[in-house]
């Protein structure tokens, strides 16, 4: 008797759920499983919302129509068996269905909705209808079981975030009528090692990739025209790229501490690299940048601890903030004669770079600069420069030889602050206040002061004394050297001719490096003034103060 008394009869439909007009609007039972009556054509929206229990259900052979949210958060539900007429699924229809392990589709489906399928931990197996048409955006975003997929031919446009944090999918089939990624749309898809793009793909949308951390081999179709930001940011594994002609701009992060990439092949139509772009890819040897890039956004090389040479195109005018900061392994870089401004810290932490060139047309060099390039040893700057920024040379500690612009150049405090070795400082004629202005730039007591003029000696000394000279160039060297020699006296720069002799030693070392970085021959170490015809009275040797003698 008791046994029959726990037989209960079915409930009745009408007891559980209230249906009008075709349409389920509420469930209100908890049963484990559930048969949709044949009289339903809709499954209204949050119709079955946050059943707990629910284990199984089955459409009824009427059911079109799946609303938004009809089964969200029925953490239980392992199973639907979905009718031979259904046509759409809504946004979320069954999000947070963590227990839901297959999705078979029937065949007339023809659009998912957004997040329709989100967060369903454990869906593994996916077969969608060939007449498919739409996913909606985050449609399986969170299906971290989800192993492989073949997306149908009708799909042309990958949505936002359609399959983010997808973090077992290895196997991703797509046809070749797909046009578009849109942001996020394989973001933390942390198992995808592959993926096959078709060539009539033309966008790329911000992080569409990124945090595919297995993925090592990925072509971008020659059709690509664009790339957005983020795109293949800390794809780990990535190990080369080659930007198609295509793309004008890379975005700002879009390789950005894909720290396997060794090979980056840029296109020459290619006009921009965003902020950021290249930053920490620690495996990143050398990068040649094309002539047709204009622009290089900040820290686009930030933190590539391995990049050694960098060769750039003569357009550029700005080199941003942070471009190459840390760069550690740095010690080749050409920079564009073109070349205006050097921002803030541009290469702060360079600790391998030798030697630079500096554009004659160069204006300008920001704070920080090269702070800590303790392997530079000389720098010559362009003589119209503008501006030298606070502690821009500052802690370059091998720093030796420093040949100042015009004495109109404004320089910052502290620019040569924490460099101990710094034995020759050159400076124009016209310096005012020197004594002061050592203190200001924090150059150290005991390096030796000399004047652009010995400089300009110094070169046609080297001119004078080259095989290459020919004697009647000679005859006019002889003139131009009497007659700097008469100036440079007149002035009482040097006490004698014998004092340019020790000056120009002095200054040798510094001639030898700027005409290495700017491919001309060097100086002689220990040149020669020839006689000119006529002895200069050498004014008295008397000793003058710095403010005396400026």
């Amino acid at each position: 008797m008791k046994k029959q008394m726990k037989q209960q009869k079915k409930i009745p439909v009408s007891r559980i759920c209230e249906i009008r007009n075709g349409e389920l609007i509420r469930y209100y039972g908890d049963e484990t499983t559930f048969t949709v009556p044949d009289s339903v054509n809709i499954i209204a929206a949050d119709a079955f919302r946050d059943c707990k229990k629910l284990v199984e259900v089955t459409l009824g052979a009427q059911v079109t129509s799946i609303h938004p949210g009809a089964f969200s958060g029925c953490r239980k539900l392992h199973r639907v068996n979905f009718s031979g007429v259904l046509r759409e699924i809504g946004d979320e229809a069954f999000a947070n269905c963590e227990e839901l392990a297959t999705l078979f589709l029937p065949r007339t489906v023809y659009a998912v909705g957004e997040n329709a399928f989100r967060d369903c931990k454990s869906l593994k197996t996916i077969s969608l209808p060939a007449e498919l048409k739409s996913i909606g955006a985050g449609a399986f975003s969170g299906c971290s079981a989800l192993e492989e997929l073949t997306l149908p031919e009708g799909i042309v446009n990958i949505y936002t975030k359609t399959f983010f944090g997808c973090s077992s999918l290895k196997k991703l089939k797509v046809f070749d009528k797909l046009r578009s990624i849109s942001s996020f749309a394989f973001s933390q898809c942390s198992a995808l090692e592959e993926l096959d793009l078709p060539e009539s793909l033309t966008y790329i949308g911000r992080g569409a990739f990124s945090e595919c951390t297995a993925l090592r081999n990925f072509q971008i179709p020659e059709s690509t025209g664009f790339m957005g930001n983020y795109a293949f940011s800390c794809c780990s594994s990535l190990e080369s790229v080659i930007i198609p002609k295509g793309i004008k701009a890379i975005g700002s992060y879009a390789f950005c501490a894909c720290k396997s990439l060794g090979q980056v092949e840029l296109p020459n139509e290619l006009e921009s690299i965003g902020q950021g772009a290249f930053s920490v890819c620690t495996s990143l040897s050398e990068i040649v940048i094309p002539e047709s890039v204009k622009s290089i956004g900040r820290k686009a090389f930030a933190y590539d601890s391995a990049l050694q040479t960098v060769e750039m195109n003569p357009s550029i005018t700005i080199l941003e903030e942070e471009t190459f900061l840390q760069c550690a392994s740095l010690q080749k870089i050409r920079m564009p004669d073109s070349l205006q401004l050097i921002g803030d810290r541009t290469f702060l932490g360079c600790a391998s770079l030798q030697s630079i060139y500096l554009p004659r047309e160069l204006k300008r060099i920001q704070t920080r600069a090269f702070e800590g390039c303790a392997a530079l040893n000389s720098i010559s700057f362009p003589y119209r420069m503008e501006q030298i920024e606070e502690w821009a040379f500052s802690e370059c500690k091998n720093l030796e030889t420093v040949i100042l612009p015009s004495a109109h150049t404004r320089i910052g405090v502290g620019v040569f602050g924490g460099c101990p070795r710094l034995a020759t400082l050159v400076v124009s004629e016209g310096t005012l206040l020197l004594r002061q202005k050592k203190r200001r730039w924090r150059v150290p007591e005991n390096t030796q002061i000399i004047y652009r003029a010995e400089l300009e000696l110094s070169q046609l000394l080297a001119e004078f004394s080259s095989q290459e000279t020919s004697a009647e160039r000679r005859e006019e060297l002889r003139k131009e050297i009497g007659e700097s020699v008469r100036v440079l006296t007149k002035r009482n720069k040097m006490k004698s001719a014998e004092q340019i002799r020790e000056n120009l030693h002095r200054v040798a070392l510094a001639l030898e490096d700027r005409a290495s970085a700017e491919d001309k021959p060097t100086v002689p170490t220990t040149p020669t003034i020839p006689e000119t015809g006529q002895k200069e009275k050498m004014p008295e040797e008397t000793e003058k103060t710095d403010s005396e003698k400026i």
